[in-house]
């Protein structure tokens, strides 16, 4: 289980990280010093990259994996998810 930060591009990705930030209560940190730090232990980038970090996760055995989304009512970013993991 992870959280994720998602985004279209590198701007979409650093608005959500902020927002992110903020729920996490560290609004006041650097957003991609703090970023770099997610990346660490969370799934971050655009739908292309995570979908190759879960491949990476995939081809190391992981049969699953569990998304924690914490901005509950950013539909978009589920949206961004969806397009690029679910089956279709």
């Amino acid at each position: 289980m992870t959280g994720f930060v998602v985004g279209r591009d590198e701007a979409q990705l650093l608005r959500r990280a902020e927002a992110i930030l903020d729920w996490l209560g560290r609004g006041e940190e650097e957003v991609e010093e703090a970023l770099a730090q997610l990346r660490e232990s969370w799934l971050v980038g655009t739908p292309d990259e995570i979908a190759e970090r879960v491949a990476e996760y995939s081809a190391a055995g992981v049969t699953h994996v569990m998304l924690q989304h914490h901005l509950h009512e950013d539909d978009h970013a589920l949206e961004l998810m969806a397009e690029r993991l679910l089956p279709g």
